[in-house]
């Protein structure tokens, strides 16, 4: 990979000293191997700044889908909490208790399992977000830094010693060591690059396989979501439908009893 790497950057700086020779002379005043390595440096800046664009999108998006199911689990707690206080009212009245005793044994289910469901969820939710701060942090930071290393290549390299570039033996050995650095840099952010954003993915793919499975369900109310997928979060998800069924034929049972 990483003789691939600088095969093609250097491969990129043949490409742009060739392309500039053809370019007028004033804009390649200091030669066109300088002009050359230059043009490299912003190529490569660029296509850094595409990658960490590129990377933020898919990391927000993620975060953004975590932050909206915690706190649509947050918002149930306390919906499920209401709706369990008022089934508990209604069996107090022996008119509407009728209502309610066809259901009792799964009630009692769910006054249980459903909240252990849901703790187990939300604990799996918390994780998730701690480990997309926590393990990606490093690697996000290079690959939104690394335009940054890339601009530094051209002071590491003193690539301004190329502007007295001259047909002298010297300066040609110059010239050659400060093309091999900026490459062999060059290279080197790439891999780093490459390898981060292939960590970062990865991390985030396993994220979304384990806890969104690109699946919701939307509450009654509908605007907040919470994932699901084969995992904690699914069973929750099951009970919880399971629940607002049976919540909803007790509350018809009861408004045609009224």
């Amino acid at each position: 990979m990483k003789l691939w790497l600088f095969c093609g950057i250097l491969t990129s700086v043949l490409l742009s000293v060739h392309g500039l020779r053809d370019v007028p002379q004033v804009i390649w005043k200091h030669g066109p191997l300088y002009e050359g390595i230059h043009h490299l440096v912003a190529q490569e800046k660029f296509t850094a700044k595409e990658i960490w664009n590129d990377t933020k999108i898919i990391i927000e998006a993620t975060a953004n889908e975590l932050q909206m199911a915690q706190k649509y689990l947050h918002n149930y707690e306390h919906i499920f909490s209401e709706k369990m206080k008022q089934l508990k009212e209604w069996d107090q009245y022996e008119d509407l208790r009728k209502c309610y005793v066809q259901y009792e044994r799964q009630i009692a289910r769910f006054n249980r399992d459903l909240i252990t469901k849901y703790r187990i969820c939300r604990h799996a939710l918390n994780s998730s977000l701690s480990q997309l701060e926590d393990e990606i942090r490093s690697e996000v930071f290079y690959i939104r830094d690394a335009a940054i290393e890339i601009q530094e290549v051209v002071y590491d390299c003193n690539v301004t010693e190329l502007r007295r570039f001259d047909d002298e033996e010297d300066n040609y050995f110059t010239g050659s060591r400060i093309s091999m650095c900026v490459i062999s840099k060059l290279s080197a952010i790439r891999q780093k690059q490459f390898e981060s954003t292939h960590i970062s993915l990865e991390i985030l793919g396993r994220i979304v396989a384990s806890d969104m499975n690109q699946n919701e369900m939307e509450d009654d109310n509908g605007g907040i979501s919470i994932p699901r997928g084969d995992n904690v979060c699914l069973e929750f998800r099951h009970l919880r439908e399971e629940f607002e069924t049976i919540y909803d034929r007790i509350l018809r049972c009861v408004m045609d009893g009224k």
